[in-house]
C-alpha cells in the first residue's frame, strides 16, 4: 500500500492508525494550515513586563479588583478543566495524524495558558492563594465549574459517533463562549487605562483561543460527514446545551462586574454572549438561537487584536484556512 491508498483511508475519529507521518500527502489540509498558524503564533508569557500592572492593580476600586480576581480564577481553572478534557478525552479517539498534532499543540498552549494566568496572580496579587482557590469559596465559581466540567466528561462513558459530534460542539462552547465575558472585564478595564499589561497577556491568550476554535469548528463538520450524521440533525440537543451554557455564563458575567466595572453592564454582557452563541452555531452551520444586532461590543474587536492582526472569528469560516496560513 503506498502513501497515498494509506492517508486516503484515514479518518478524524475512529480510522485506520498508521506510522506514515510524511509532509505529503495531507488529507485534511485545513488541520496542515492550522498547525503552521499554530506554529507562526508562538509567544511566552515572560515576554510581558507585569511591573505596571502590579502598583496599578493597587489602585483598583473594589469593583474592578473583585472583577479582575473573579475573571483571572475563572480563566486559570477553565484552561485546566481544557487541559483534562484534550487530554484525557478527545486526543486518544483522534486518527488523523495532522489533526492529532494540532490537538497536541492545542495542548501545549493551554499550559502556556495556565503558567500565564499564574504570572498574573503571582504579579499583582499580596494574597495569590485567595485567587488560585476561589472556587472553593466562591459557590457561583464553584457551581460554573462543576457545570463545565460535567459538559467535558461526555466521552468518559462512551464513545459513540453522536456523543463525538456533541463533545467537540461542546468544546467550541468552551473555546468560544466561556472565555470571553473574562476577556471583556480585562479589555474594559485596559481600555480605561487600567492593567494594560494584563490585558496584553490575555491578547494572547484569546488569539490562541480563536485557532483552537477554527479547529473545532473544523473537525466537527468534517467529522460530521465521515459519520454520515448532519450536524442539523443535533439542533435540539446542540440548542440545549448552547442555551444552558450562555445562561450560565450571562449569570456569571454579570457577577464579576457588580460592584462595578466602567463600561460594562449586565444587560451588555447579556447581549455579548448571545451574540457569540450566534457566531458559534452559525460556523457550524445551526440555526442562531438569539435576536441579537448589531455587535453590542464591536470595539473588542479591534482592542483584543495583536500586532494589528484581526481576531473577528465569527466573520470567517473554516474555508479561509484553504486560502493560506496568514489566518488574521
Amino acid at each position: 500500500m503506498n502513501a497515498h491508498e494509506i492517508v486516503s483511508q484515514r479518518k478524524v475519529f475512529n480510522g485506520p492508525r498508521d506510522s506514515y507521518r510524511g509532509i505529503r500527502p495531507v488529507k485534511y489540509q485545513w488541520a496542515k494550515d492550522i498547525w503552521k498558524a499554530m506554529l507562526a503564533n508562538t509567544w511566552f508569557p515572560e515576554e510581558i513586563n507585569l511591573t505596571q500592572d502590579t502598583l496599578a492593580y493597587t489602585q483598583l476600586t473594589e469593583g474592578n479588583r473583585k472583577a479582575y480576581d473573579r475573571s483571572l480564577s475563572f480563566l486559570a481553572h477553565l484552561d485546566s478543566i481544557q487541559l483534562h478534557n484534550l487530554a484525557a478525552n478527545i486526543s486518544p479517539l483522534v486518527t488523523s495524524p495532522e489533526v492529532e498534532a494540532c490537538i497536541n499543540r492545542q495542548i501545549f498552549e493551554e499550559n502556556l495558558h495556565v503558567e500565564s494566568y499564574s504570572l498574573l496572580v503571582e504579579a499583582v496579587s499580596a494574597d495569590p492563594e485567595s485567587i488560585y482557590f476561589m472556587p472553593v469559596h466562591d459557590g457561583l465559581l464553584q457551581a460554573k465549574n462543576n457545570a463545565i466540567t460535567a459538559q467535558s466528561r461526555l466521552l468518559e462513558t462512551s464513545h459513540t459517533e453522536r456523543n463525538i459530534l456533541m463533545a467537540c460542539v461542546a468544546n467550541i462552547i468552551l473555546e468560544g463562549i466561556y472565555f470571553y465575558s473574562g476577556f471583556a472585564t480585562f479589555y474594559t478595564l485596559a481600555r480605561a487605562g487600567l492593567m494594560p499589561q494584563s490585558s496584553s497577556m490575555i491578547k494572547y491568550i484569546n488569539r490562541d483561543e480563536l485557532t483552537h476554535l477554527y479547529l473545532f469548528t473544523n473537525i466537527v463538520q468534517e467529522a460530521s460527514k465521515e459519520f454520515g450524521i448532519p450536524l442539523r440533525n443535533l439542533t435540539a440537543d446542540i440548542h440545549d446545551l448552547m442555551k444552558n451554557s450562555v445562561d450560565l455564563e450571562v449569570a456569571w458575567g454579570s457577577y464579576v462586574i457588580e460592584d462595578g466595572v466602567l463600561g460594562l453592564t449586565p444587560g451588555l454582557i447579556k447581549a455579548y454572549i448571545e451574540y457569540l452563541s450566534n457566531q458559534r452555531l452559525s460556523a457550524i452551520g445551526i440555526e442562531p438561537l438569539y435576536d441579537v444586532k448589531p455587535h453590542p461590543l464591536k470595539w473588542i474587536e479591534d482592542f483584543s487584536s495583536v500586532n494589528n492582526a484581526a481576531t473577528a472569528f465569527f466573520e470567517r469560516r473554516p474555508t479561509d484556512y484553504q486560502k493560506g496560513v496568514n489566518l488574521w
